[in-house]
């Protein structure tokens, strides 16, 4: 899966200009056709993404991840912690999901984790459900703490989250996420003007 390119400006510092972003423009078109669709969200609530589904009577399920992690006691017997915790978290719905918005979250994590979180995420979506991710790629670093991203318009995002120190980035390629997610099918992948790259996965 090889990234187009769109653009080549790095990213800026503190709170950035909206940046195209073509795969999450024809995932919300996808949704759209679905009619009240279910969207699992792993970053915190926000106003922009609420009135963007609204028209849609899409169920938005709002998980927060990084607030989770930090509250979650594991069980120091159980070997499969990651399930185990998608089930505290979310307590199987209604209906499947038909997509999953996981930012720039995977940045953050240890692959191995990540991979076992969306092995139990996918067990909650329909077969087909597509996965949104965005990877750091074109940099060696990255602000320390995941973004905060709203849509703007129809094929835009804007990273809301202030200057924070920079961390090393671990510059996952999709080739690494391709083999590490064993229950997705990579769909497309494009290169930003920030030098992240936008991918999407179905699930199998």
């Amino acid at each position: 899966m090889r990234p187009a390119t769109i653009g080549r400006d790095p990213a800026s510092s503190g709170r950035q200009d909206p940046v195209r972003c073509p795969l999450f423009a024809q995932l919300m078109a996808s949704l759209e056709s679905l009619g009240r669709p279910h969207v699992i969200d792993l970053g915190p609530a926000g106003h922009a993404l609420l009135e963007r589904l609204a028209p849609m009577h899409a169920r938005l399920q709002i998980v927060d991840l990084p607030y989770a992690l930090a509250q979650w006691q594991p069980d120091p017997e159980d070997v499969h912690p990651q399930r185990w915790f998608v089930d505290w978290l979310m307590p199987p719905g209604p209906r499947p999901a038909d997509a999953i918005l996981a930012w720039d979250l995977p940045n953050y994590l240890p692959l191995e984790i990540t991979a076992a979180l969306m092995h139990a995420l996918a067990a909650r979506c329909r077969k087909g459900a597509l996965v949104h991710l965005l990877a750091t790629y074109a940099h060696p670093d990255m602000p320390a703490a995941p973004g905060r991203y709203s849509p703007v318009g129809e094929d835009a995002l804007r990273n809301e989250s202030g200057t924070a120190p920079r961390i090393t980035a671990p510059r996952y390629t999709s080739t690494a996420l391709d083999e590490a997610f064993v229950d997705l099918r990579p769909e497309r992948a494009v290169l930003l003007k920030n030098g992240m790259q936008e991918m999407t996965f179905r699930v199998a």
